[in-house]
C-alpha cells in the first residue's frame, strides 16, 4: 500500500499533514486487513485439521485419541485473529514513518 500511495502520502506531507496522521491511516487500513486475515488463516487451519483427523480415524482410529478443546485453547486460538492485526498495524505504522522520516 505504501509503494501505491506514495504520491499521495509525500503530497500529503508536502501540504503539512503531521506524520502521525498519515501513519494512523494506514496502521488502521493495516489492523483490518490483519485481522480479516487472521480469521481467514484460524478458520482454514481448523478446517484442515478437523479433515486431517478425519482421514486419520478412518486409517486407524486408534492413533488419534477424541479431540477435546479445553477454554485454554479455544481462548488462545480466539487471540490469534486480534494479534495477527496488531502485528500487521504495528508494521505498517514503523514503515510508514520511517519513510516519512527519510522525505523531510
Amino acid at each position: 500500500g505504501l509503494a501505491a500511495h506514495r504520491g499521495a502520502i509525500a503530497l500529503l506531507h508536502q501540504i503539512g499533514a503531521g506524520d502521525g496522521y498519515i501513519a494512523r491511516q494506514f496502521a488502521l487500513e493495516a489492523l483490518g486487513l490483519g485481522f480479516l486475515g487472521g480469521l481467514l488463516g484460524l478458520g482454514l487451519a481448523l478446517l484442515a485439521l478437523i479433515e486431517i483427523g478425519a482421514w486419520v480415524r478412518v486409517a486407524d482410529p486408534l492413533l488419534v485419541p477424541q479431540p477435546t478443546l479445553a477454554p485454554a485453547d479455544l481462548a488462545l486460538l480466539l487471540v490469534l485473529p486480534p494479534a495477527t492485526g496488531l502485528v500487521a498495524m504495528a508494521t505498517a505504522w514503523r514503515t510508514v514513518m520511517h519513510w516519512l522520516r527519510r522525505l523531510a
